[in-house]
């Protein structure tokens, strides 16, 4: 990837609107939303990672399995998984964005955020990744149980109600 580069006029002088960076190279001042982004492979893997954790959380909970990150449980279980993608990748332009704002004061420093992002991204995919490959396989296959033989929020019998058998 290449940065733009400003030239300096025949006085050496550069133009009002850059800056000096990392390693000396000077860098033309463009509206944030209007720059080129610093680190896009960094972002690449980054997002295939928050994709990739949804996708195996989403299966852990379909097998029957629970979220251990409480923010992310609480999220679950009053918006369901929509709202736990909007949370995850809510995080993931957050973090972007201050990648790429520490990025323009400190190239390296940005980087090293990046690419940390993308390590730290790795726990959890890894983890669930395990997780699934040691479930049983009948687990997998049979999926959630039947939903109609699950009763939830069924009416509390009045008095003089008939039950069904067994209950």
């Amino acid at each position: 990837m290449s940065i733009p580069k400003e030239q300096p006029d025949r006085d050496g002088a550069l133009p009002p609107d850059t800056r000096i960076a990392d390693g000396g190279v000077a860098l033309r001042r463009e509206p944030f939303l209007f720059r080129r982004c610093l680190f896009p492979n960094l972002y690449t893997w980054f997002v295939f990672l928050a994709a990739m954790d949804v996708i195996f959380t989403t299966l852990i909970l379909w097998i029957g399995g629970r979220e251990l990150n409480w923010l992310a449980d609480h999220v679950l279980q009053r918006y369901g998984v929509p709202g736990a993608v909007a949370v995850k990748f809510g995080a993931v332009i957050l973090v972007v964005i201050i990648c790429e704002f520490i990025g323009r004061l400190r190239h390296s420093t940005g980087r090293r955020l990046a690419e940390w992002s993308v390590a730290i991204s790795t726990i959890p995919v890894a983890l669930a990744f395990i997780q699934l490959l040691v479930t049983p396989r009948h687990k997998l296959i049979e999926g959630p149980p039947d939903p109609a033989s699950i009763r939830v929020l069924a009416p509390l019998p009045r008095p003089g109600d008939r039950l069904p058998p067994g209950e």
